[in-house]
């Protein structure tokens, strides 16, 4: 007994539309064993494995893929500083990796490597160094402390420019 139905390789949509009517009416156990079943397990299936994903998405920390990190202490922040971090966070969280996987000296985009290289090490190593301007041990006056704020925001918002200038070339 031949259970396969003969189904054409293409068709133009009316065509498959005509071919399903067909073969539910001159072959409805076939039709059913073939076509409806392998559909309906199919989406069972996907749900199913939709389902096990976010489970593990839910209750097994490496699996949280799209949960960024800010890499700031807890309490609260306004949006352009969670922004701020979060890009550079991403930024910092890439660029071992990229320097242990890509020989970019000989690259015709060697110059965006240089800039991301100068990018990361203010990030890791310049911006962590940086003095409170409001730390008591600073001795610094208000107003001093407070242009030295500006100054640093200034730096964050060049350097944040820098970062979104190279985006388009960073990638895994």
């Amino acid at each position: 007994m031949k259970i396969k139905l003969d189904k054409p390789f293409a068709e133009t949509w009316e065509g498959w539309e005509r071919w399903k009517a067909d073969a539910k009416a001159n072959h409805p156990v076939r039709y059913f064993i073939t076509e409806t079943i392998p559909r309906k397990w199919g989406r069972f299936t996907h749900r199913l494995s939709n389902a096990w994903w976010a489970l593990r998405h839910r209750f097994d920390p490496r699996h949280r893929y799209n949960i960024v990190r800010t890499g700031l202490p807890p309490g609260y922040y306004d949006v352009d500083d969670r922004m701020f971090h979060v890009c550079f966070h991403l930024f910092a969280e890439m660029m071992p990796m990229a320097i242990e996987k890509w020989d970019m000296e000989a690259s015709p985009h060697k110059e965006i490597w240089d800039e991301a290289k100068v990018i990361y090490q203010w990030w890791t190593e310049v911006r962590p160094k940086r003095v409170d301007p409001y730390d008591e041990s600073s001795r610094l006056v208000y107003r001093e402390a407070f242009k030295v704020e500006q100054g640093y925001d200034r730096e964050d918002q060049e350097m944040f420019e820098r970062l979104t200038k190279i985006r388009p070339y960073l990638w895994t």
